[in-house]
């Protein structure tokens, strides 16, 4: 009957559910479920639940961010990820899970007073206003060379920078490979391992000493490539392959989609040279919806195994595989406009130089270009044979390299030298218009709307314009400073309270306990909290601040001395 047969479905589901709570066999020994390399892969550094497994079973190899307590990265999971779609360890439907780890950067410092541990990298001086940061046009403090107690920051993923052979830094990598290698991972995805370029020796000798304590599992670097140059053959050894993030793809966060890699000519000739032979797993970045995603994807067609996602990194749902197509020749012809813009007869993808021009048919600024390379191309990827349209020379062209400041209403255009500039300006390439703004750097473009893309570029007055690029304006006013900021100290134990901040984009708190008469110690983080309480002697100064998500800090409440 119906009702009996649900019965024992329903009884199945629970076992099933069960065995998921249950610790799964170990199959294949670590560093070898399945066959290398691998055919597909993906990063993904988001949370794990059912659907997201289901997802990654489509992948030969898995990297995965463990957190930084790996609380949930456990071995139950571990295995459920080996075990592949039929949930059975040990035959040819197994994956490899990669565990991430950085080598370079440390993602959780320990906050307050004393001298910060001696891993840390301290060559940027913070410039300081009335015992605080001080903080540029865009909202973000302003940095020299030099050091100044307070260890280097990644700004942006508030990581901090380490020497790479630190005692006690190599330690915590050791005792972390070890907890994550007895959960049973296949290898590790060594992140970080060229920030710090005038101490890759010391990053080599690192990977020999760790790869020594496991030299079973699979090792993965993310790019590396001074290492390859100085180390190729030991690299070999040492490294099973390299994954070529952002190779031919770089995110723009302003735009909030991806752009061509500024640097993809000369990450082409390196793996031709350098990393010829290598395994190379491509990760790049794009926003599926975007316009031009067709023309990125070309970018790498033939270049697997490969994966696309957000620099988040949360996303798993595989790209549909397509075979290539070849699409029938462009029939274009270019007209040179009078402002110094060209025009193309139908739609077609056009490159000037290296640089991809936005929009289908222009007008576009082209700078000093005199030859376009145009092609037909799909949402696939899938092109046609490129053909280079020659330009008449213009003798009134823009040159000087120049640089974008996005500010809340306006946008800042700066460049080197003396030469006069105009600005152009509008909210689509294609409508970009000469301003009335003229002068020597820099310009300014006032009065624009908050959080709103524009195009932006620069011409001589009168002339034609530089390529044309996408600028957003930006909130950078931090939120307010706290207040009713209060202190004491019980015993061993101090309590700081605030009064809540009431911000749009408000994201949290700053706490500095500092020594008097020293650098500013690094602080203790409160989101959704308006008091703190550790435990910490000697005499302190006490600063409390707000901050955005945009990294954008306020001016402290008054100083409080304990």
């Amino acid at each position: 009957m119906w009702w009996r047969k649900s019965s024992v479905w329903a009884a199945g589901l629970a076992l099933w559910g069960l065995a998921l709570l249950l610790p799964g066999p170990s199959g294949h020994p670590p560093g070898q479920a399945a066959a290398w390399p691998p055919r597909s892969f993906a990063v993904y550094y988001g949370n794990w639940d059912h659907a997201k497994i289901s997802q990654a079973h489509h992948y030969d190899l898995i990297i995965a961010h463990p957190g930084k307590q790996m609380e949930r990265f456990n071995a139950d999971l571990i295995s459920r990820l080996r075990s592949g779609a039929d949930g059975l360890p040990g035959n040819a439907d197994d994956c490899l899970v990669l565990a991430y780890l950085s080598l370079g950067e440390d993602e959780d410092p320990a906050p307050g007073p004393g001298r910060p541990a001696a891993r840390y990298l301290d060559r940027k001086k913070r410039l300081q206003k009335d015992g605080f940061f001080a903080m540029g046009e865009d909202g973000l403090p302003q940095e020299v060379e030099g050091a100044d107690g307070i260890p280097d920051r990644n700004g942006a993923w508030g990581s901090y920078y380490v020497h790479p052979m630190d005692q006690e830094w190599r330690e915590m990598l050791e005792t972390r490979l070890q907890q994550l290698a007895e959960r049973g991972v296949d290898g590790f995805f060594l992140d970080t391992v060229d920030v710090a370029p005038d101490l890759q020796e010391e990053m080599f000798e690192l990977l020999g000493h760790l790869h020594a304590r496991h030299p079973k599992l699979r090792w993965v670097a993310n790019r590396g490539v001074d290492l390859w140059r100085k180390h190729p053959q030991e690299m070999r050894q040492l490294i099973d392959a390299v994954v070529l993030e952002s190779w031919f793809t770089h995110w723009n966060w302003s735009w909030g989609r991806a752009v061509v890699a500024p640097d993809r000519l000369e990450n082409e000739r390196l793996s031709q040279t350098v990393l010829q032979g290598v395994t190379s797993l491509y990760l790049d970045y794009l926003d599926p919806q975007q316009p031009d995603r067709g023309s990125l994807l070309a970018l790498r067609r033939g270049r697997e195994p490969a994966f696309w996602s957000h620099p988040f990194l949360d996303r798993l749902q595989p790209w549909p595989e397509t075979t290539p197509i070849p699409l029938a020749p462009v029939v274009v012809q270019l007209e040179r406009l009078s402002d110094g813009r060209v025009q193309a007869s139908a739609a077609c993808e056009a490159w000037a130089d290296s640089h991809l021009l936005p929009g289908a048919r222009g007008p576009w600024a082209v700078g000093a270009a005199t030859r376009l390379q145009v092609r037909q191309v799909d949402d696939q990827g899938n092109t046609s044979p490129p053909e280079t349209l020659e330009l008449a020379p213009r003798h009134d062209d823009w040159t000087a390299a120049w640089t974008v400041l996005e500010l809340e209403h306006a946008l800042k255009l700066s460049w080197e030298g003396g030469e006069q500039g105009q600005l152009w300006l509008g909210e689509s390439p294609e409508g970009m218009k000469p301003t009335r703004v003229q002068g020597a750097s820099p310009l300014r473009a006032e009065g624009l709307e908050s959080d709103r893309l524009y195009w932006v570029a620069l011409s001589r007055p009168g002339g034609a314009p530089d390529r044309a690029r996408p600028a957003r304006t930006q909130d950078v006013t931090p939120p307010p400073s706290p207040t009713r900021v209060a202190a004491r100290r019980r015993g061993a134990y101090v309590t700081v309270t605030w009064e809540k901040v009431t911000a749009p984009d408000l994201a949290g708190y700053r706490v500095y306990l500092s020594r008097p008469e020293g650098p500013l110690a690094l602080p203790f983080t409160r989101v959704g909290e308006t008091n703190l309480e550790v435990r910490v002697d000697g005499p302190l100064e006490v600063l409390v601040t707000s901050f955005d998500g945009g990294n954008h800090e306020s001016r402290p409440a008054p100083k409080i001395s304990l």
